[in-house]
């Protein structure tokens, strides 16, 4: 199974929350791999990914950038998408790309 992501992982996005829904996923998908289609990584997203448990499973962690032009090659890639966003009334229109 293969749980992707797509945009950007700043304040708004709530990437810690959706690291810790991977390391649940794994308890019923133990084979499952991430992708997050990205520019945004950083040393703080790293260590997030250790502090939830998920530093054995570094290696199903898939980083990538993507032009516009590659983006539904990658969404086409992905079993599952997510997208936790922080809660607020002016996120309450928008919508995941």
């Amino acid at each position: 199974l293969l749980l992707g992501y797509l945009g950007s992982l700043g304040t708004w996005y709530r990437h810690r929350e959706m690291f810790e829904f991977f390391r649940l996923l794994l308890e019923t998908h133990p084979e499952s791999h991430f992708l997050m289609v990205t520019g945004d990584w950083s040393p703080q997203h790293e260590q997030d990914w250790q502090e939830v448990g998920l530093g054995a499973f570094r290696g199903r962690l898939h980083l990538r950038s993507a032009t516009r032009k590659e983006v539904p090659l990658w969404l086409g890639a992905m079993d599952l998408a997510l997208s936790f966003i922080q809660p607020s009334f002016s996120k309450v229109a928008s919508s995941p790309t």
